[in-house]
């Protein structure tokens, strides 16, 4: 894609060090930050986005590493964080709805909209997915209480208090079977 990559390798104790080194070996360009200890999800954000801060970007796209999002959609989730000022979080929303997709998980993603919106005033489409585009120079400055996947949350929920708009793309969503699945949605 021509976009630089930033891998924060948050302790792995399985084989991510030796997959990064047969990526790297096969000619894929990325860096990595390595975590001395598990942070969990919210603390590996934090210090990929202070990375990327250090290194001069001001927006970084996360995505989760459940091979959930289609990489194709880097460009038009992009789009509309370009198009405005920095202070644009874009969100991806999955849609349409995968019919693969577990019942508790559009459950807890409704409940998430709706939590969203009655603290900030914002309507969210799908809060939970892990493909945004963040603006960090907002995303600095806001402490958050939450810690693991609840961070996130919690800055979708603080980042319009700071003035922030948010944008949704909709994006498809990929949803491997039964075993093949990887998931840490309680």
């Amino acid at each position: 894609s021509g976009l630089p990559v930033l891998v924060v390798d948050d302790a792995a104790t399985d084989r991510t060090p030796a997959i990064l080194a047969t990526l790297a070996d096969e000619g894929l360009d990325f860096d990595v930050v390595r975590c001395a200890e598990n942070r969990g999800k919210a603390g590996a954000l934090r210090i990929g986005f202070q990375s990327l801060r250090e290194r001069g970007f001001d927006r970084a796209v996360s995505v989760d590493a459940d091979l959930q999002h289609d990489l194709r959609m880097l460009r038009p989730m992009l789009e509309p964080a370009r198009a405005a000022s920095a202070s644009t979080l874009v969100v991806g929303c999955r849609w349409p709805l995968h019919p693969e997709q577990p019942r508790r998980n559009l459950v807890g993603r409704t409940v998430s909209n709706v939590a969203i919106r009655l603290q900030c005033g914002i309507a969210v489409g799908d809060a939970p997915c892990g493909f945004r585009v963040w603006p960090l120079d907002r995303i600095e400055t806001l402490e958050g209480r939450s810690g693991r996947y609840a961070w996130e949350q919690e800055m979708i929920t603080r980042l319009p208090w700071s003035g922030t708009r948010i944008r949704s793309v909709d994006i498809p969503a990929i949803y491997h079977a039964g075993d093949d699945r990887v998931s840490h949605y309680r």
